[in-house]
């Protein structure tokens, strides 16, 4: 018994930094060193938000909102391809599919309308833009919910 319980505390242990490997790996990757760990923890409910909001928009063709719910629904789901429990690999899918249907509808519409629908700071939506390798948004025209 003893010897499964040390078995487990150091698989978690590597884990974990193998998490922490990946995401300094992936943070200097995107050009995002500096980024702080509580920005993009608060980036996931403004990123669910923005793609509720542009798929409820009318300035979207109907493919790029079905996308988005796709996106929606797929993140909503207990279990998908690679399970959540998974340490890294079970949300790099979540974010694949995010930034999947969020590429596609900037590509659809004017990044105007993506600011309009942004809820959060303009430095997140900056960095989410980076993080979908899109070009940065304008940042002429505000979110008036922000």
């Amino acid at each position: 018994m003893l010897h499964t319980l040390a078995g487990l505390i150091v698989v978690l242990a590597v884990a974990w930094l193998l998490f922490a490997v990946v995401v300094a790996v992936g943070l200097a990757a995107f050009g995002l060193k500096g980024t702080s760990a509580r920005q993009l923890v608060r980036l996931l409910p403004d990123t669910l938000r923005l793609l509720r909001h542009l798929a409820r928009s009318g300035h979207l063709p109907r493919a790029a909102r079905w996308r988005l719910y796709l996106a929606l629904a797929y993140n909503a789901q207990p279990i998908n391809l690679i399970p959540d429990f998974i340490p890294v690999l079970g949300l790099v899918d979540n974010a694949v599919i995010i930034l999947w249907a969020l590429r596609s509808a900037v590509r659809l519409t004017e990044p105007e309308t993506v600011v309009r629908c942004w809820q959060g700071t303009p430095e997140a939506l900056e960095l989410l833009f980076r993080l979908a390798r899109l070009d940065p948004p304008p940042m002429s025209t505000t979110s008036p919910n922000s």
